[in-house]
């Protein structure tokens, strides 16, 4: 099985969109939710935002998609809306090349940190994460953080919606933001 990483634009992802669902679905089953604090739908998963399909990425095997991340630049860095893989392709290791991916489009666009937010009961994702230079926001740095997107914070994490999600984040140089 081939995968190709490559950038993804708004008509990749509509061309893609039944296979980025499914993607979601099995994602969430297995691991349950390591998404941004934003719940989309469909509808909302392809709404515009500015900067959002250039920082995006797909890994591709036999021309169907079996993981993506979706990202945008937002408040100086480049924030991680929906990271997912297929399980045949976590085996594949998709996941660590795509954040890399992201990575390079994030210092391409001089953007000096990437975020994204998991919930606090995903151990999975959290370890996974970390092993790749993540580190969670705390107290000061978290709660600016949260003010700057309309979200409430507590010392350790954000609850948007009574759902519990710690932020990580991680310079490009892959120190401490």
């Amino acid at each position: 099985m081939l995968i190709e990483i490559r950038p993804l634009d708004r008509e990749t992802l509509l061309a893609h969109l039944d296979d980025a669902l499914a993607i979601e679905r099995a994602a969430r089953a297995e691991l349950g939710d390591a998404y941004s604090h934003e719940e989309w739908d469909a509808n909302a998963f392809l709404a515009e935002r500015p900067g959002k399909w250039r920082l995006s990425a797909g890994a591709f095997a036999d021309g169907r998609l079996v993981g993506f991340l979706v990202g945008s630049a937002a408040h100086g860095e480049l924030h991680l809306h929906r990271v997912a893989v297929t399980p045949p392709a976590r085996r594949l290791s998709v996941a660590r090349p795509l954040m890399l991916r992201a990575e390079a489009a994030a210092r391409a666009a001089s953007l000096p940190s990437i975020s994204l937010s998991v919930a606090e009961e995903n151990a999975h994702a959290l370890a996974f994460y970390r092993r790749l230079g993540y580190r969670p926001l705390e107290r000061d740095a978290l709660r600016a953080y949260a003010a700057a997107r309309g979200i409430p914070a507590h010392d350790e994490h954000v609850s948007p919606g009574g759902r519990t999600y710690l932020i990580l984040r991680k310079s490009i140089d892959g120190g401490r933001a």
